[in-house]
């Protein structure tokens, strides 16, 4: 990932992960649970450039199966992300 920590800090890299392995094993329901937990640690109270958006997309996405990125796409459409 392009400089991902140097633009996100490693703290928030670290959540990003944290929030991809506890959403793993979730229904769609539960795992929107999870991201609606994480994200306000995650933007840190400011809203996100599209490039550091994508980039915690990313990190979310990267060891994810096809079913769970399918499940994700899903959530972050109704949150109106992607």
């Amino acid at each position: 990932m392009k400089d991902a920590y140097g633009i996100l800090g490693e703290e928030r890299m670290k959540l990003a992960d944290k929030l991809a392995k506890e959403m793993r094993g979730k229904t769609t329901s539960e795992s929107l649970d999870v991201i609606l937990k994480y994200m306000p640690a995650i933007t840190a109270g400011r809203k996100f450039t599209d490039e550091e958006r994508k980039i915690v997309i990313d990190k979310i996405r990267e060891n994810m199966n096809d079913t769970e990125k399918m499940k994700l796409d899903e959530i972050l459409s109704i949150l109106g992300m992607i």
